[in-house]
């Protein structure tokens, strides 16, 4: 399980790792619940990154949940070993973003956000 913030939106993501399916819920506005807010189907990945098939075991993971300002702006960012990719859970679209030299899907990430204020 993971649990991540965006727009104010509370999210939980439950992995099924062997058949790649992933539900994301979202906290109710009175925070008395969660519901599902996405059943994300992650196979069709396999035909564009087929090295997701021998990493799925632990080692894959969805890392973020950005909110759009639109509902179908929004994006999961998912890690396996030395790649970072978008899944756009509106059009089941994806993009490669980044090549990493880590190969362990473990590390952390860290959303960046700019501001004016001072530390």
């Amino acid at each position: 399980m993971h649990i991540q913030e965006s727009r104010g939106h509370l999210h939980l993501i439950i992995y099924d790792y062997n058949r790649l399916h992933h539900n994301v819920y979202e906290m109710l506005s009175d925070h008395s619940g969660w519901f599902v807010k996405y059943r994300v189907d992650l196979g069709g990945l396999l035909y564009a990154f087929p090295e997701m098939a021998y990493w799925c075991q632990n080692k894959f993971n969805v890392s973020d949940v950005i909110r759009g300002e639109k509902e179908e702006d929004t994006f999961l960012l998912l890690r396996i070993p030395g790649k970072m990719i978008t899944f756009n859970v509106g059009d089941k679209s994806f993009k490669h973003i980044f090549n990493s030299i880590v190969k362990d899907s473990y590390r952390e990430t860290h959303r960046y956000t700019e501001t004016l204020a001072s530390l």
